[in-house]
């Protein structure tokens, strides 16, 4: 009945899944919105995810999508932070390699204003090249301020994937190179139709979050984009940096719910507990990478003498920490639960979940084995 009085009341012909906390629709422009009432908490999170699929970087527009983000997170009318920061509120923009991810998060009361600015973000690019040129000095600070662990893993996708799968960051002088009509191009790519996301979730009834996700959504582009597809890649490899006494390894993976993808995330995991070390493992429709950051170290010797059997409950036991840490919180929640709706509907955090504890013995000792050769190369 409420989903036939929304329909009624916008005019929208949508798909629909709900359960008693959470509901998805796929509005007739192809963008998805999707908010979910998490229970006991005081805040809400009101996020845009805009999909790369077919606006991925290449080696001639590489930064371009970091770019972007710094541009969209100013607003159209250039005041996104000064109408926030009254509120003392913080806005989050974050370019991954699939993803571009826009995040608020705030008390529901203030939600009018969230929605405010995501709608001005949306309704078109102010770039100039005197804008492009101090946002790219921007970015190539940042990029002279990351940490090392940041270098290795770049490194370790370059390895793995080469120039199919380029880190957001981006070439500071490729990027100084973009246009005013490049970027308004790849806006509206990455930000129109099925790319679309918007997510609210915490402190929200799903009625209401709904509603709230479609007047954001509406602003977005509604002509037509070109057809979107993700690049193909040729095989990739598993790949190994090293600098002074630090050390990551990173093995690809596929598909966020395959179980090839959950053993090798629960071996990474466990070998990560075991020498506390770091994990970095972002979920993908396909062509991903999970990589574990160590000190070569007797620690992370030691590590590896663990039988596969006990490496897995730890892997198991970090895993599951990791995921529901991720779909308690509203924040983490909205951008998890965003990132995988861009990549398929029927991705979910619980399909993962239902993988970790399904998963195998001998699935996990292969992935297992696969990190120990690495390390020992």
């Amino acid at each position: 009945m409420i989903l036939g009085c929304l329909v009624a009341l916008f005019g929208f012909s949508s798909i629909a899944v709900a359960d008693s906390t959470r509901l998805r629709e796929v509005l007739p422009t192809g963008a998805t919105v999707f908010a979910e009432s998490l229970p006991g908490t005081k805040l809400v999170s009101l996020q845009i995810i805009g999909s790369a699929r077919g606006a991925q970087d290449t080696k001639a527009t590489h930064g371009y999508r970091h770019l972007l983000e710094h541009l969209m997170a100013r607003g159209f009318k250039e005041d996104s932070d000064k109408k926030l920061e009254v509120e003392g509120l913080y806005l989050r923009a974050t370019t991954f390699r699939d993803t571009m991810q826009f995040r608020v998060d705030c008390y529901p009361s203030q939600a009018p204003i969230v929605i405010a600015v995501f709608q001005d973000m949306l309704a078109g690019l102010r770039a100039t090249p005197e804008r492009i040129l101090k946002e790219s000095q921007i970015i190539r600070e940042e990029i002279a301020l990351i940490s090392e662990s940041r270098k290795q893993n770049r490194e370790v996708w370059t390895q793995a994937y080469g120039d199919a799968r380029l880190d957001p960051l981006g070439d500071p002088d490729l990027i100084a190179t973009a246009t005013p009509k490049s970027l308004a191009d790849l806006q509206r790519t990455h930000f129109c139709g099925a790319n679309l996301v918007v997510t609210v979730t915490g402190n929200v009834k799903v009625d209401e979050g709904i509603l709230l996700a479609k007047r954001i959504a509406a602003s977005a582009p509604t002509y037509p984009a070109a057809e979107l597809n993700w690049m193909e890649f040729s095989t990739p490899k598993a790949a190994r940096v090293s600098s002074g006494e630090m050390t990551t390894i990173g093995i690809p993976v596929g598909g966020f719910q395959e179980p090839k993808t959950v053993a090798r995330a629960a071996a990474a995991f466990a070998l990560a507990g075991l020498a506390q070390g770091n994990v970095s493992f972002m979920p993908t429709l396909k062509h991903g990478l999970v990589s574990v950051t160590m000190l070569q170290n007797e620690q992370t010797r030691a590590a590896f003498s663990n039988s596969p059997a006990a490496a897995l409950e730890v892997g198991r036991l970090q895993l599951r920490r990791w995921m529901q840490k991720q779909i308690s919180e509203p924040g983490r929640d909205g951008a998890l639960r965003g990132s995988l709706l861009s990549f398929a509907p029927f991705y979910r955090p619980e399909g993962f979940l239902d993988g970790v504890q399904e998963l195998k013995l001998a699935q996990f000792t292969e992935a297992w084995e696969e990190f120990r050769k690495l390390w020992a190369n």
